[in-house]
């Protein structure tokens, strides 16, 4: 014989005492004392197995008028909740007030489950790299971006824009992104300027995806365009040389401007040269190189 021994859910009053009726290992069944109504003070009495409040109506009184608060104030949790086809369930002693009397019996009630949060993408952008990493104006920078979902939940199609100094240049289309997992985008601009210049990259630009944090789509970074080296090819006179510290340096006065920058025109140039050049002043310079360290020769 198959039986599960311990106690049940059964109750009974029996003599103002609750008893509940356990399963022995034998499978017979054995009613236990699982509350004395008597032991409380004053005593109460045993109503649909347990122990309940019972006023003694006033005798004083031809009649008394049932208080509801009152009597419902008994309501209480009996044990604790279990599994009942599938469903949690809880028992509970309900008094109310039926015929001017505080009536009370054990019911139970379905425990409402709490409903299952669905696991949402968290879309951020990871990082932004360049090559060639020290560009110049004038070349074709291929950046590279990294989009990941941080989040519990799949992401679905989304799309992620890119932008140079917050003008928009290109975008991707991503056609679903799992959790925890990472694509990797790239989008190539010319660079048109030089300096620093703000490269932002946006997933989920067009709030396609419902996120558990939609303020973390971009990222910004920084990265220096070199300015090209300027070249000038001009007459001039010259005017003065010194010699400081291993250096020599010529002043001319730029009297016409061949290539480059004529706004130099009329002004006065210094220019850098190492001491193995021999110097033949003459009023024709071939090539200058600004903001770099050079030798010049004459013609």
């Amino acid at each position: 014989m198959l039986c599960d021994p311990g106690p049940t859910l059964t109750f009974r009053c029996y003599n103002n005492v609750v008893q509940r009726l356990y399963i022995n290992e034998d499978c017979t069944q054995e009613w236990r004392t699982h509350d004395d109504c008597n032991s409380y003070d004053p005593p109460r009495q045993c109503i649909n197995g347990i122990c309940v409040d019972i006023e003694e109506p006033d005798t004083e009184e031809d009649s008394r008028t049932c208080d509801q608060l009152e009597c419902q104030s008994q309501n209480r949790a009996i044990g604790e909740p279990y599994l009942k086809n599938d469903k949690m369930v809880q028992r509970y002693m309900e008094c109310n007030c039926v015929d001017d009397v505080c009536k009370c019996e054990r019911v139970e009630k379905e425990i409402p489950r709490e409903p299952e949060i669905e696991p949402k993408p968290d879309l951020i952008i990871e990082d932004i790299s360049w090559s060639p990493s020290d560009p110049e104006q004038g070349d074709p920078i291929t950046f590279t971006v990294s989009i990941k979902n941080q989040g519990a939940g799949d992401a679905t199609f989304f799309q992620v824009y890119y932008y140079i100094d917050d003008i928009y240049q290109d975008m991707d289309n991503i056609y679903g992104l799992p959790a925890g997992s990472t694509t990797t985008q790239s989008f190539t601009w010319t660079a048109n300027k030089c300096g620093d210049v703000q490269v932002m990259a946006v997933a989920d630009a067009t709030d396609d995806v419902a996120e558990s944090n939609e303020s973390n789509n971009q990222k910004t970074e920084i990265t220096n365009i070199a300015c090209p080296i300027e070249t000038i090819k001009f007459i001039g006179t010259f005017i003065s040389d010194f010699n400081p510290m291993g250096f020599r340096r010529y002043f001319f006065e730029v009297n016409e401007v061949l290539e480059g920058d004529s706004t130099i025109e009329g002004d006065e140039i210094g220019v850098w040269v190492y001491l193995s050049v021999t110097i033949q002043p003459n009023p024709t310079i071939t090539r200058i190189y600004i903001r770099d360290a050079f030798t010049i020769g004459f013609s």
